[in-house]
């Protein structure tokens, strides 16, 4: 499950930095609050810190998700041995509906990840003018 993430966040990174995109200032202030040392730290162990810190916050909302995901398997299991279609029906609709919210925090989580990181590039190479 973790090279899962870790490799949701790494497709997530460019190849190269977005040329001329202005960041959000409000993602500006997220990385100098991650990294009050950002203009010191080298380029690569700051992007680290960042990336780190985006799979810790990944692995929080799978163990949220998948602690959802065993109630809806017991709702389901419970449902079955009663002989409850509906229930079933209702279990089945509540685990795809985890697993959608769950696929959409991941891919928040790695955008606001890949904001950051080109943020704190923004910020380490200033645009010349």
């Amino acid at each position: 499950m973790t090279r899962a993430i870790a490799r949701l966040v790494a497709a997530q990174r460019p190849a190269q930095p977005t040329a001329a995109v202005q960041s959000d200032p409000a993602v500006i202030e997220d990385v100098k609050r991650a990294l009050p040392n950002f203009a010191t730290l080298p380029l690569e162990e700051a992007e680290a810190v960042l990336h780190d810190a985006a799979l810790k916050e990944l692995k929080a909302a799978v163990n949220e998700s998948e602690a959802q995901a065993n109630e809806a398997r017991q709702q389901f299991t419970d449902a079955q041995t009663a002989g409850s279609e509906a229930g079933m029906q209702t279990a089945r609709q509540r685990l795809q509906k985890i697993q959608a919210d769950q696929m959409e925090k991941f891919k928040r989580i790695s955008a606001k990840s890949q904001a950051q990181v080109d943020a704190l590039r923004q910020l380490r190479k200033p645009e010349t003018k």
